[in-house]
Order: structure tokens, then sequence, then C-alpha cells
């Protein structure tokens, strides 16, 4: 009994070890979620501050796109200008001709003055036109360095959406994993239940045990007292042989001998009980 005892404190402390080891993991695995949290938060910090980034960009542009407009206006009204200047200069060009026609004729101050006059306000009239023309090349430049700017803004944003993409992906197989990690916690959660279970069980085959040894040896102790009590009497001097002889006692003999069967029988059925639960 002595030696299934040691046994089964030995299967305790091999599930005790068995359940410590466990914890130790079961406490690894709990940093290893912690740090995949820690980044996955940062990622979304990274997501958020890409997604902001992203709006000053689409900011950016509609703040550009309404400069746009103006120029556009001013390109449409400096045309206009054109337009009008052009015809102006027409009729300049045909009042100079028609002048310088009438020359041919009539040699005359005023004609002279006239054609003068017109000659020079021709000048001033294809100057304001090229000016108009400069004007709208500025302008137009202007509208190609804002379109370029557009594009420029629109290719950055399509860049943090891949990069938000890529970091929501990042995200997803972090999930992935800390899902992964609490499943194996969760599967040695269950081995730790079944193992303290286990614990439980040999607890009591050793309170069993111990038991079944506290009964043999008060059972050693009852047969020791009555031994003590069947023990023969010391010879204290030789003996004397009776004149008159006593016949044997029989019933007493037959008492002794209930007693001692009764003793004999007790211990094989515990000899008998023991030899069946440690037979297998």
């Amino acid at each position: 009994v002595k030696s299934n005892i040691e046994k089964v404190k030995n299967k305790k402390q091999s599930s005790e070890n068995d359940i410590q080891r466990i914890k130790n993991k079961i406490e690894s695995l709990k940093e290893d979620i912690k740090g995949v949290r820690n980044k996955k938060e940062t990622l979304n910090k990274d997501i958020e501050s890409t997604r902001n980034k992203r709006e000053t960009l689409k900011e950016d542009i509609e703040s550009t796109r309404n400069k746009i407009k103006p120029v556009e206006n001013d390109i449409e009204r400096i045309n206009i200008k054109i337009a009008n200047a052009e015809e102006e200069k027409e009729n300049i060009e045909a009042k100079v001709t028609a002048l310088q026609q009438q020359l041919v004729y009539e040699q005359t101050p005023g004609t002279q003055f006239a054609l003068f006059d017109a000659k020079e306000k021709l000048a001033n009239k294809k100057q304001e036109i090229e000016n108009l023309y400069l004007s709208i090349n500025s302008l137009k430049r202007t509208l190609e360095d804002y379109n370029l700017q557009i594009s420029s803004l629109e290719r950055s944003i399509e860049d943090y959406n891949s990069q938000i993409n890529s970091l929501e992906r990042n995200i997803e197989d972090y999930n992935s994993q800390i899902n992964s990690l609490e499943r194996s916690i969760e599967d040695y959660n269950s081995s730790i239940n079944s193992l303290e279970k286990g614990l439980e069980d040999y607890n009591i085959q050793i309170n069993s045990l111990e038991s079944q040894i506290g009964d043999y040896y008060a059972y050693i102790n009852s047969l020791r007292a009555s031994l003590e009590e069947i023990r023969p009497t010391e010879v204290v001097k030789k003996p004397t042989i009776s004149e008159q002889p006593v016949k044997p006692k029989k019933k007493l003999n037959i008492v002794i001998g209930g007693v001692l069967g009764l003793f004999i029988g007790v211990f094989l059925a515990f000899g008998k009980e023991w030899w069946e639960k440690n037979r297998y």
C-alpha cells in the first residue's frame, strides 16, 4: 500500500509539474498577445495618421481646384478683351489705309495729323493685344501648374490609400494571430482543468490508501492485543502432578478456538480485499 501511495504521489507531482509548465506557456502566450495588440495599436495609429494626411491632401486638391476657376474666368475675360481689341485694331487699320489713300490726293495737315494719330492708336492697340496674349499665356501656365499640383496630390492620395490597405491587411494578420493565440490558451486551460481533475483523483486515491493503512495498523494492534491475551503463562516452578487430576475444560478450548478462527477469518478477509484492489 505504501508503494502504491508513493506511485500515486509521483504521478501527482508529475501532473503538478505539467500544470506549472502549461501555466508558464499560457503566460508566455499572453505576453505574445500583448505584443501583437501593441503592434496592432501602432498600426491603427499609423492608419489614422495616414487618413488625416489623405484628408489634408483632399483639402489641398479642393483648394487648388477653387483657384483654377478664377484663373479660367480671367482667361475667358481676357479672350473677350482680345476679341474686342482685334476688332478695334481692324477698324484702326482700315482707317489708316483710308487715310493713306486720301493723302495721295490730298496732302493737308489735318489728314496727315489724322493719319499719324491713327497709326499711333494702331501701335498702342497692337501692344495692348500683345500684352493680353502674354497675360493669357501666363494664366495658362498657372493653370498647368495647378493641374500638375492636383495630379501630384492625387498620386499622393493613391499612395496613402495603398498604405492604408497594406496597414489594414497587417491588422487582419495580427487579428488572426491573436485569435490563434487565444485558441491555444483555451486549449491549455482545458489541459489544466483535465490535469487538476486528475490531481483530485490522485488525492482521493492517496486518502483511500492512507485510510487502508490506518485500518491495517488498527487491525495489527488488535491482533497484538489478542496475542497478549492468549500468550502462554510463564512457568514459575516445575509443575506437580495432582493426585486428583482435573479433566480438560473442553468448553474453554472451544471458545478460544472460535476467537482464533474469527481473527484469522477477519485477517484473511482484509488480505483478500487488499489483493483484489492491487492486483490490476
